[in-house]
């Protein structure tokens, strides 16, 4: 009986019993309304969602006894989630018609070093035409002296077009999308006000910003992802400056997110620039169930940036689902192995619209050419892939057709083959593993290659028996596996 819990609830009697497994446990929280952002204050302790609700309403007519009829009114809601508990514990109502597009907090610390919360939205309000006009709103938390909190507008902008996207830019800026364009603007301690500072036009409406100064990462509904450099312009009176697109990838895309990651050592493989001290990888999905890798220098200006403003593509993922969040977080218990040969990074959450969750990691390149290599393998065996497999089972195999680097040649400027799909790898441990493989790595210069591909990340293997070989490549790809929640 042991490692059982008993639990006595009126006329029932519960067994529980710990899972085997280690593993992460869902918590669900009952809102108010449908959910469509949420973040984490970290002044406040809390979480905050922005949901919809939709309500029926009765309108009564002037002609007797006709009933009345029923109209549905959508509103959007504020909902402050506690961390720890169920229900919310307050919530605020937005006009009727109003939707929230996009939530962020803005933090203000004067010369008195008093601190100064924010809650901004971004807001599409339903005309009677049947269009939509924006609103930027500034929402202040209060608290009375009975300690009862409330929420209150402070301030607000009106735009033309709903507001898609909002960032913050330093201590003073906010930057935000509206129609075709992204627009900066600076609050004015003097004044107590916004000012804009500029705006640039897009090709098509901006849906995700982040920023890392003075570069502006801006995911747009069409045009994959464009980084602006913003060079404030000296002047005593106002705020002044400019923007000027440094990088982009060049092509047409429905871009969906971005998530911006900053990496030491060389870049990968696949780039034929110079290796770096640093550099950023750009991640960004898109409504067609991709996921690129846009490779961007450091201290990228607009007097050094590369020719025709191209972002170099690394790697392209062909998920079966659209990634529509990436977040970078550190989620794993501390039990959990983090130190795997060839990882760069594995800290990579990504979520799709029917709530599920992926797991991403930046390989180095020895890694991704031994981890591809296997997949390549699996990709022609009939027992980990019997679907793809039947198109190459009257072929012999050559070790140029499972070779990482001889298919990225092959492929040009595609970048498919950089990617590598973990429920590949994961199929050949269920089915087989070490022994499976033994049995496709069949053709001797196939072998040989293996041998080099392991070598290549574990340089204590030269030397070693054939299985021992195989054992050591199995349980690194087994590790890079288990960095997966």
């Amino acid at each position: 009986m042991a490692g059982l819990i008993f639990c006595i609830s009126g006329n029932d009697c519960l067994i529980a019993q710990l899972d085997d497994d280690p593993k992460a446990v869902p918590r669900r929280l009952n809102l108010e309304g449908t959910p469509n952002r949420l973040v984490y204050s970290e002044q406040l302790q809390t979480l905050i969602a922005a949901t919809t609700q939709t309500d029926v309403k009765s309108i009564t007519t002037s002609t007797p006894r006709q009933r009345p009829t029923e109209r549905r009114v959508v509103r959007g809601m504020i909902e402050f989630l506690p961390t720890h508990g169920q229900d919310p514990i307050e919530t605020f109502l937005l006009h009727p018609g109003e939707k929230v597009y996009a939530l962020a907090e803005w933090t203000y610390t004067n010369e008195q070093r008093k601190r100064y919360w924010q809650l901004v939205l971004g807001t599409g309000i339903a005309q009677i035409d049947g269009g939509q006009r924006g609103r930027l709103t500034f929402m202040q938390r209060r608290v009375d002296e009975q300690g009862r909190a409330s929420l209150k507008i402070g301030k607000y902008l009106s735009f033309p077009t709903p507001v898609y996207a909002i960032a913050a830019y330093e201590a003073t800026g906010l930057i935000l999308t509206y129609s075709n364009y992204v627009s900066m603007f600076r609050f004015s301690v003097e004044e107590r006000k916004w000012v804009v500072v500029t705006k640039f036009a897009l090709e098509s409406p901006g849906i995700h910003i982040t920023t890392a100064p003075p570069l502006v990462h801006v995911t747009t509904a069409a045009d994959s992802v464009i980084t602006l450099h913003f060079t404030e312009l000296p002047d005593d009176e106002s705020y002044s400056g400019n923007f000027k697109p440094v990088a982009m990838e060049g092509g047409a895309r429905e871009g969906a997110h971005h998530l911006e990651l900053h990496l030491s050592g060389a870049p990968p493989a696949s780039l034929t620039t110079p290796a770096a001290s640093g550099y950023t990888l750009l991640l960004a999905s898109d409504k067609r169930s991709s996921l690129i890798g846009l490779h961007q220098r450091a201290h990228l200006t607009p007097s050094n940036r590369p020719h025709a403003n191209s972002a170099p593509l690394l790697f392209e993922a062909a998920l079966p689902r659209s990634i529509t969040r990436l977040r970078h977080a550190e989620v794993r218990p501390p039990w959990k192995q983090t130190d795997v040969p060839g990882v760069v990074d594995a800290n990579i959450l990504g979520s799709a619209a029917d709530g599920s969750i992926f797991q991403f990691s930046i390989l180095a390149a020895p890694l991704w050419r031994l981890l591809r290599f296997v997949q390549n393998l699996c990709q022609r065996d009939a027992v980990v892939c019997p679907h793809s497999a039947l198109a190459h089972s009257s072929e012999p195999l050559y070790t140029r057709d499972v070779d990482p680097d001889a298919l990225v040649a092959r492929a040009g400027r595609r970048r498919t083959h950089m990617h590598v799909d973990g429920d590949v790898l994961a199929r050949l441990l269920e089915r087989g593993g070490a022994r499976l493989l033994e049995q496709m790595l069949g053709q001797e210069g196939v072998q040989e290659r293996f041998v080099e591909l392991v070598a290549e990340v574990l340089p204590l293997v030269r030397g070693r028996e054939w299985r021992q070989v195989v054992d050591e490549g199995m349980g690194l790809l087994r590790a890079v596996l288990e960095l997966a929640l």
